[in-house]
């Protein structure tokens, strides 16, 4: 049986002024020609399908027509990310074909989407997809309770995932075949982009990666979105038929992915009963335009232009070190490389200490502090870092609810 992963499509994105969606359309067209010619059991869209919760108009006819096709092709099962607005994805999923499937509400956890390989008689080749919407902690963790107590669960990441994940496991173990979770967490020993957005609660945005992993080795592989750098983790446990894995997005959103290999992930199962295998393969996804980060004077970039000569489209991010200052920088390099996004100048000598005071590592609660640290000519209190942190998280929670 096949499966094919796919996450943060993020339509609807605008790059440093420069709207993606024309390029974002021409994944598209790509994706539901792969999935013409591959014939997949399933889809799995792994969250954050949309840039922001309230999307533009165009945005949503591009995935309203690419739902279409693909529906009319297999099995498209979703959830919504942190950048989704759930309640919106999830509108009208009623009237939806039964082709395609959306997991928007917190009550879905643990109900499965069943494939059953036709060829299999005795149901030991069946794959149990569980969908997991994106878990706002503050406001998901009503909706799970403590065993023990009766309690709603702590108010972290980890908390509210580990009670999904038994749901999960208290469903699957009745159940023939194997288990597939789809889900949009941060698990922790990831790598990061400059481009995906902090969802931190207290300080802490990550879970383990083995939360989903059940005692009875059911669960072969978790797909999740989030991350958009492509990449698969595993347990501890070197022999674990166990896997982490972030497809990544299909597009570069940031210039710190300007040399990442985007993809699309393939699964297949192949044997039967317990021996049940997942294996996993990458399939490449042809890149519309590229984002080159540079280093250098002036007249470095004076000879970059010379040699640019790339049939599509080359988004520049240049930081200029010659050791003075050039007059009329912007205009200048703006006229050498019309398609430059971002222009800074650092003198030689500083490039390594402008770097350790950027930002784009930081959260927005952290460069708040650093901002009123900067304006108050003092350190910031802990009380003053609390309120800062708590109005932070209550425009993620507000922003998420629209």
């Amino acid at each position: 049986m096949k499966i094919l992963h796919t996450a943060d499509w993020h339509l609807g994105r605008v790059l440093h002024g420069v709207s993606l969606e024309k390029y974002q359309a021409e994944f598209l067209r790509f994706f539901v020609d792969l999935v013409r010619k591959e014939a997949p059991a399933a889809v799995v869209i792994a969250g954050d399908i949309f840039d922001r919760s309230i999307a533009p108009v165009s945005a949503l006819a591009l995935m309203d027509d690419t739902l279409a096709q693909l529906a009319a092709l297999t099995q498209v099962i979703l959830i919504p990310g942190n950048h989704d607005s759930a309640a919106r994805l999830g509108y009208g999923k009623s009237l939806y074909t039964d082709k395609v499937t959306v997991f928007s509400q917190y009550a879905q956890v643990g109900t499965p989407v069943v494939l059953r390989d036709p060829a299999d008689a005795g149901g030991d080749g069946t794959v149990n997809i569980y969908p997991i919407p994106y878990l706002e902690p503050d406001l998901a963790r009503a909706y799970f309770t403590d065993e023990v107590s009766g309690e709603p669960v702590g108010r972290s990441h980890q908390a509210v995932n580990s009670a999904a994940a038994q749901r999960i496991f208290t469903d699957i173990a009745s159940r023939a075949g194997i288990g597939l979770v789809v889900a949009h967490p941060f698990v922790a020993g990831s790598l990061t982009s400059e481009s995906e957005r902090d969802i931190s609660v207290g300080g802490v945005q990550s879970i383990a990666v083995e939360t989903f992993r059940d005692l009875s080795r059911k669960i072969k592989y978790v797909a999740c979105g989030h991350l958009h750098r492509p990449q698969t983790l595993f347990p501890a446990d070197a022999e674990s038929d166990y896997c982490v894995r972030y497809a990544g997005s299909p597009l570069p959103f940031s210039f710190s992915e300007g040399a990442d290999k985007k993809s699309v992930t393939r699964l297949e199962v192949s044997a039967r009963g317990s021996k049940q295998q997942v294996e996993i393969s990458e399939i490449p996804v042809p890149q519309p335009y590229k984002l080159i980060s540079f280093q250098g004077t002036l007249a470095q970039v004076e000879e970059l232009a010379a040699k640019s000569s790339s049939a599509e489209p080359v988004f520049y991010s240049v930081e200029i070190t010659d050791p003075v200052r050039p007059e009329n920088l912007y205009a200048k390099v703006k006229q050498l490389l019309p398609n430059v996004m971002q222009i800074r100048y650092v003198a030689t000598g500083s490039f390594k200490s402008q770097t350790t005071v950027s930002h784009t590592s930081l959260g927005p609660a952290e460069v708040s502090q650093h901002f009123f640290t900067q304006a108050l000519a003092r350190e910031l209190t802990a009380v003053e870092q609390a309120t800062i942190n708590e109005i932070w998280e209550q425009l993620r929670i507000e922003e998420g609810a629209l």
